[in-house]
C-alpha cells in the first residue's frame, strides 16, 4: 500500500462504480416473494433518482480516508548472529575472525575459497616403516583410501573416571588395530578413521565436520563396522548403526558399500537397497530416498533435500530444534574460553543434524560449536539461495507452532510442500535466539467492516418460489 505523504492515511474505495452494480441489481435480482413484489416499483423508483443524480465514479470525492492503520517500523534492535551479507556485522563472523584457524594453504579462515574438495586433509597411509599420519596433499593424491562408518556406542564406550578413560583408550587402540589389518586385507594401503584424523583442536574438528562429505564421496568403498551379537541375522545392530546421525548421509554419498560384524569379522559387500531393508527403521518412508540415490529414481533438488532433512532429523533427537538461552550459548568462564580454542575429545555440536545435512548442498557453512540448529539452518538457507529452505519454512503454517522457533516447520496445516511455495522475502540474518530477520516483506491492511454489498442472481424462478409456499 502507499500512504499519503507526510501521513499514514490510506485511500480507501470499492474500486467499483456503482451504476453497475446497481444496475445488475435491478435487471438479476427479481422479486421473489409477495412482499418483494410489492415493493418493487418503490425500490426502481429510488434507485432511478439514485443514479440520476449520483456521480457514476463513485461516492462523492472518490474516496475517504482512515487513520486506524497505524506505522509499520522495518527494524531490528540488536546484532545478528550471522548475516547474509559479509558487509553487516555479525556475532559468528567476528567469532571466526578472533579465533585461531589453520593456515593451510588450500583452507581460508572464512571458508570462502574452497566448497567442495578432492581428497582428505589428511590420511592413514602403510609405508616401508609401518603407518604413519600423512597431511602432504601431494603425496594424499596418489593413493586410494577406505573410509569407516561405524556407531561410536557399538566399538568403544566413552569413560568417565580413570578406569573408564583407561578402557575406553584400550578399545580404540583395539578398533584402529582391526581397521588397519582390514584395511591390508583388502589390497589397500590407506584408510581415513574420523577417530583419529578429524582433529584434536575444535578449530580442526570444524574443518573436518565441513568435508566430511566429501571423503566419503572420494573414497573407494565405505567399511560399515556393526556390533558382535549372538546371532548374526539380527537386525538389532544394523538398526543401532541406522540410527545414527551421521551413517545416513555417510551410506548415501558413498560409492561402494561393504559391511564386516564385530572388530575380526569377514568383509561382505552389500547394496544400498539390502543395507536399507535392514538398517533403516524408516524404510518405506525414505524409499525415494534410496531410489534416488541407488539411481532407479530421480527426485526434484529441493524434494530430494526436503527429504534428506526429514530422515536425518529423525535420527538423534526431537523433531524440533530447541533454541538456547542466548547468555548460556556464550562460554561463561575461562576455562570454557579454553576449551573452545583448544577441543576436547568429548566435543559434541548442538547443530549437529543441520551439519551432516548441508554435505547435500552445493554451498557449506563453517561448523560452530557455540550455535543452534536454528543457527545452522537458517546459515545454510542464506547459504544456497536458490533452494531457500528458511523462507519457505516461513510461509508454512505448522502443525505445531513453537514459540521459540515459530518460522521452523516440518509440515503444515494446509498440506502443502515446501516445494510448492515460491517465497517472496528473503532472510537477511538469524539472531541468537534463532529468530529470522526478513527482508523485501510486504504488509497490507484490511478494514474489516463497510464492505461492499454483492449483487448475486438467484437459481429459483417465481413459478418455483410460490409453489415451494403453497400449503400442502
Amino acid at each position: 500500500m502507499h500512504p499519503l505523504p507526510n501521513t499514514n492515511q490510506v485511500k480507501i474505495s470499492d474500486g467499483v462504480r456503482w451504476a453497475p452494480k446497481l444496475a445488475v441489481l435491478l435487471s438479476c435480482a427479481p422479486p421473489s416473494t409477495i412482499l418483494q413484489i410489492l415493493l418493487w416499483p418503490l425500490r426502481f423508483t429510488l434507485c432511478s433518482l439514485f443514479l440520476f443524480f449520483w456521480p457514476l465514479d463513485g461516492l462523492p470525492g472518490g474516496g475517504c480516508y482512515t487513520d486506524v492503520y497505524p506505522a509499520y517500523l522495518m527494524s531490528y534492535w540488536g546484532q545478528l548472529w550471522a548475516a547474509r551479507s559479509h558487509r553487516e556485522y555479525s556475532i559468528f563472523d567476528k567469532m571466526v575472525e578472533k579465533s585461531p584457524m589453520p593456515t593451510a594453504a588450500d583452507f581460508s579462515a572464512t571458508v570462502k575459497s574452497i566448497t567442495h574438495a578432492l581428497r582428505p586433509r589428511r590420511l592413514a597411509i602403510y609405508g616401508e616403516s609401518g603407518w604413519y599420519l600423512c597431511d602432504n596433499p601431494d603425496i594424499i593424491i596418489n593413493y586410494r583410501y577406505v573410509t569407516i562408518s561405524y556407531r561410536q556406542n557399538d566399538v568403544f564406550q566413552r569413560g568417565f573416571d580413570d578406569e573408564g578413560k583407561k578402557r575406553e583408550e584400550e578399545q580404540k587402540k583395539q578398533s584402529i588395530e582391526s581397521v588397519r589389518s582390514t584395511t591390508l586385507q583388502c589390497v589397500l594401503q590407506t584408510y581415513w578413521l574420523d577417530l583419529e584424523y578429524l582433529g584434536e583442536t575444535t578449530e580442526d574438528k570444524n574443518i573436518g565436520l565441513y568435508r566430511m562429505s566429501d571423503i566419503y564421496c572420494g573414497a573407494v568403498f565405505t567399511l560399515i563396522t556393526l556390533r558382535k551379537s549372538d546371532d548374526q541375522h539380527s537386525i538389532e545392530s544394523w538398526r543401532s548403526w541406522g540410527g545414527c546421525v551421521w551413517t545416513f548421509p555417510e551410506t548415501l554419498l558413498s560409492g561402494e558399500l561393504r559391511y564386516r560384524i564385530g572388530l575380526d569379522g569377514p568383509v561382505t559387500p552389500i547394496t544400498l537397497h539390502e543395507l536399507a531393508n535392514k538398517a533403516y527403521e524408516y524404510y518405506s518412508e525414505e524409499t525415494a530416498i534410496i531410489n534416488a540415490y541407488g539411481g532407479k529414481d530421480r527426485l526434484d533438488r529441493l524434494e530430494r533435500l526436503t527429504r534428506l532433512k526429514a530422515a536425518i532429523w529423525r535420527r538423534g533427537g526431537a523433531a524440533l530444534p530447541k533454541a538456547r538461552d542466548p547468555e548460556k550459548q556464550r562460554p561463561q568462564t575461562a576455562r570454557q574460553l579454553r576449551l573452545q580454542q583448544t577441543g576436547s575429545p568429548n566435543l559434541s555440536y548442538p547443530a549437529e543434524r543441520a551439519y551432516a545435512l548441508m554435505g547435500f548442498f552445493e554451498h557449506r557453512i563453517m561448523p560452530s560449536i557455540l550455535e543452534t540448529e536454528l543457527q545452522a539452518l537458517a546459515r545454510l538457507s542464506m547459504a544456497n539461495d536458490s533452494d531457500r529452505m528458511a523462507e519457505r519454512m516461513v510461509s508454512i503454517l505448522p502443525q505445531d507452532i513453537q514459540p521459540q522457533a515459530c518460522w521452523y516447520a516440518d509440515d503444515d496445516q494446509y498440506g502443502s510442500e515446501l516445494r510448492d511455495i515460491e517465497p517472496e522475502v528473503n532472510v537477511a540474518g538469524v539472531t541468537e535466539s534463532g529468530a529470522l530477520v526478513l527482508d523485501g516483506c510486504r504488509a497490507t491492511c484490511i478494514c474489516w467492516q463497510n464492505f461492499p454489498e454483492i449483487s448475486f442472481r438467484r437459481t429459483e424462478s417465481i413459478r418455483r418460489t410460490i409453489a415451494g409456499r403453497i400449503p400442502v
